[in-house]
C-alpha cells in the first residue's frame, strides 16, 4: 500500500514537473519565434536606413550640382550685364567719365 502511494506520488510529481517542462517549452518557442519576427523587422528597419542614406547621398549630390549650376548661370548673367553696361558706358561717356565712376 505504501508503495502504491509513493508511486502516485511520485507520477503526480513527475506530471507536474513535466506539465511545467510544457509551459517552459511552450514559452521558450514563443519567445523564439517573437525574436526571429523582431529580427526581421529590425533587418526590414536596416535596410531601410541604408535606402534613406543612399537617397540622402543622391540628393546632396544633385543639390550640390544644382548650386554649382546656379551658380555658373548667375555668373554668366553678370558677366553679360557687366559687358553690356561696360558697352553702354564706353557709347555714352567719356573714358575720363568712366573712370571717376570706377573708383567712386
Amino acid at each position: 500500500m505504501q508503495e502504491r502511494m509513493f508511486k502516485d506520488m511520485f507520477e503526480s510529481v513527475l506530471s507536474s514537473v513535466n506539465m511545467r517542462i510544457d509551459k517552459v517549452v511552450k514559452s521558450v518557442m514563443k519567445l523564439k519565434a517573437s525574436i526571429e519576427y523582431s529580427q526581421q523587422d529590425i533587418n526590414d528597419l536596416k535596410e531601410a536606413a541604408d535606402a534613406i542614406d543612399t537617397m540622402d547621398k543622391e540628393l546632396e549630390d544633385i543639390q550640390r550640382g544644382f548650386h554649382k549650376t546656379r551658380r555658373k548661370i548667375l555668373r554668366e548673367k553678370l558677366e553679360e550685364k557687366l559687358s553690356m553696361s561696360m558697352e553702354f558706358l564706353k557709347k555714352t561717356t567719356s573714358p575720363g567719365q568712366i573712370l571717376k565712376q570706377w573708383l567712386r
